[in-house]
């Protein structure tokens, strides 16, 4: 029976069965033709069929709904504050998403509203639509992801030999960010980007490894990886982490250059250990109790717009134009604009003056190693919380701190810039 044509049920509960077993066919169905089945996929499609059918359809009551966000707050961890959950998804269903994201901001409660954001990207996934949240908004982008814990063996068997030169595993690392990538460029307008985290959560004693994709990228985010990294372990992860002590103090800062971005880093070439050990020992710090972190590293394609302009900035400095002229180069299509205007009213003299001085091979030579990589658009973040402001500022400056080795005296570094309350 197709899902279109339903047949009549006697309570919330036949519904539900009737959906999940329609799900299961079509898993069958795929499986039958050779193929694995993408649970998710299948499951929105007949959520979808489902949403139209009862258009038309007076027999399907409204509980339908209410009986799967009940599944969905069963399937996370359970919390002292579940009331308050249950009042803000009423709040979500009757006035809509910005409604309740206010009422969360007028809160103040970090964990409190990390957990419900956790809630909402499940209430999403499984199809239902949410009033006032609009279509490919960055809002609702970010809610449909999927999140999944990563773990990758210390050594690798390859061709009978064990793997364990760091720069064999960052190229392996290289390669996977490279095809993830390539995914992402197909169309640089639908804002695809990937996640890395790191964190400790509160209550936890380990630190865990994080990636999350764009749900419609998940299966091949894990095919992505296992073809690099045979022996990594994958899971879906349904019930997010939680760094938030929820009467204790929460701190954040992001990165960024410390010079200009045409100037490089250290990179993975430069060290003879592992730099990732010196991160993750500011998180080893991290009490299991009333204290938590999460470092975060968002990455989207770049496309070839920085790389066109920092080759013309190598040329015009191999051409005696001064380093900091050359370099002073536009972020945007306005200032871009203007340069253009400046670079006419350049008088020719000026120019022969230019050439006339000696060229600056440091900087030539750092551009050039910049060019070697391929460029992305990346945002780093840390977030720390703890009992009080003391200890929160402590463990945001150890895992600040971890990045100084990526320093380049020739080149560029990091600079953190701190945030709390109402801009955190």
């Amino acid at each position: 029976m197709e899902i279109g044509s339903l047949p009549t049920f006697e309570n919330p509960q036949e519904e539900i069965k009737f959906l999940r077993e329609e799900i299961a066919r079509k898993e069958e169905e795929v499986i039958s033709q050779g193929e694995k089945p993408n649970h998710e996929k299948i499951a929105h499609e007949k959520i979808d069929e489902l949403q139209n059918a009862v258009v038309t359809h007076p027999a399907i009551p409204a509980k339908l709904v209410q009986q799967e966000v009940e599944a969905i707050v069963l399937n996370l961890s359970p919390e002292t504050h579940d009331d308050k959950m249950g009042e803000l998804l009423g709040i979500l269903q009757e006035s809509g998403i910005f409604h309740v994201l206010k009422v969360l901001d007028g809160i103040h409660n970090p964990h409190l509203e990390d957990d419900f954001h956790r809630l909402l990207v499940q209430y999403l996934r499984q199809g239902f639509p949410v009033k006032g949240l609009k279509n490919k908004s960055p809002l609702e982008k970010s809610l449909k992801t999927t999140l999944f814990e990563v773990s990758l063996p210390e050594e690798e068997e390859e061709k009978g030999e064990k793997v364990k030169e760091l720069k064999t595993l960052i190229s392996k690392m290289e390669q996977f960010y490279a095809g993830m990538l390539s995914v992402s460029s197909q169309d640089l307008s639908e804002d695809n980007y990937c996640t890395i985290e790191i964190a400790n959560a509160n209550g936890s004693p380990e630190t865990i490894f994080f990636v999350s994709v764009p749900s419609h990228k998940a299966s091949l985010f894990e095919k992505q990886m296992l073809s690099v990294f045979s022996g990594a372990k994958i899971k879906e992860v349904n019930d997010d982490y939680n760094i938030f002590n929820d009467d204790g103090i929460s701190l954040g800062s992001y990165a960024t250059s410390g010079s200009k971005p045409i100037f490089p880093l250290k990179t993975y070439e430069d060290f003879d250990y592992d730099p990732l050990n010196i991160v993750l020992n500011a998180f080893s710090k991290i009490k299991r109790d009333g204290e938590g972190a999460a470092l975060q590293l968002i990455f989207k394609p770049a496309g070839d717009s920085y790389a066109q302009r920092y080759k013309m900035a190598l040329s015009d400095i191999q051409n005696g134009v001064p380093v900091k002229r050359a370099t002073a180069l536009p972020e945007t299509v306005l200032g871009h604009a203007y340069d253009v205007a400046k670079d006419i009213l350049y008088s020719d003299r000026k120019r022969q003056q230019d050439k006339e001085r000696a060229i600056d091979d440091i900087a030539v030579e750092q551009i050039k190693k910049k060019l070697e990589s391929q460029i992305v658009e990346t945002n780093i973040r840390v977030i720390a919380s703890a009992v009080n402001r003391k200890d929160a500022e402590m463990i945001l400056a150890e895992i600040e701190s971890a990045f100084n080795q990526f320093g380049n005296a020739q080149g560029n570094h990091f600079v953190w810039n701190h945030i709390d309350g109402s801009k955190l």
